[in-house]
């Protein structure tokens, strides 16, 4: 494992602080720690950038050129694939989600925020409605076929890099917390698309953590991240021979 989680290309800001939250402590009754993942990065920061250090290092190995990833309209993902891309010398095509289709020039009244950001750092922008970007595979693949027909080497990145391969940013969170010699009673994560929650459980069961695990779903249902932690189970264990315990996940997320 120590081997695996080197297999990265720094980008964060690592490891990142822990702060203590007396009012709130006392207002709950807890004792309330927050690891400060939003300090990772400035463009990049929070949950992303952990991920996306790992499928970088996978892409460069495999020498791709241009990366492509997927989102909402909005997508802090998006914007920190596109901040990896310019900084490290990428090209970068988005596929974004919308109520409508559109492009930059009728899209003027959504150019602000991360979408902003996005092309201020260059990338091309592919922006379709909900019911189209439901078939995201088929948008995929027709796009990364078009950047191979025009000699491009691209590289897929899943929304939320949430793949085994991007999960081991959260491996090695944990890892930063058996360094640190610290040990808490509960762990809540937000969950938009599986990855943060799966490298989590690894990282406990790989290092033996005793912390109870609470998955908070942000979107979509519990079923849905059930499939979506099977899912990056059986890559863990395909890709790298990992065994991710995803027994009693139903009862670890909590969409209520």
């Amino acid at each position: 494992m120590k081997s695996l989680l080197n297999k990265r290309v720094p980008l964060a800001h690592l490891p990142t602080p822990i702060d203590y939250y007396p009012k709130m402590s006392k207002y709950f009754g807890i004792e309330l720690f927050v690891k400060r993942d939003d300090l990772t990065e400035s463009i990049a920061s929070g949950n992303k950038i952990r991920k996306i250090e790992y499928v970088l290092y996978r892409a460069k190995k495999e020498g791709a050129d241009t990366l492509v990833t997927c989102g909402g309209l909005q997508s802090n993902h998006c914007r920190a694939v596109a901040w990896t891309a310019a900084k490290m010398g990428f090209r970068c095509t988005l596929i974004l989600r919308n109520d409508y289709d559109c492009t930059h020039e009728n899209c003027s009244n959504d150019l602000q925020g991360n979408l902003l950001i996005d092309y201020l750092l260059g990338v091309k922008v592919h922006i379709y409605s909900h019911e189209k970007f439901n078939s995201i595979d088929v948008l995929k693949n027709n796009i990364c076929s078009h950047l191979i027909e025009k000699g491009q080497k691209p590289y897929y990145i899943p929304m939320g890099a949430s793949n085994a391969t991007g999960s081991l940013g959260y491996v090695r969170m944990i890892q930063e917390l058996v360094q640190k010699k610290v040990q808490y009673e509960h762990i809540y994560c937000a969950v938009g698309s599986g990855g943060t929650l799966a490298g989590i459980m690894l990282g406990c069961q790989y290092f033996n953590r005793l912390e109870k695990i609470h998955g908070i779903p942000v979107c979509d249902n519990t079923g849905y991240f059930i499939s979506e932690l099977s899912r990056i189970q059986g890559e863990f264990k395909k890709e790298y021979n990992l065994n991710l315990d995803i027994s009693g996940c139903n009862t670890i997320l909590d969409d209520n």
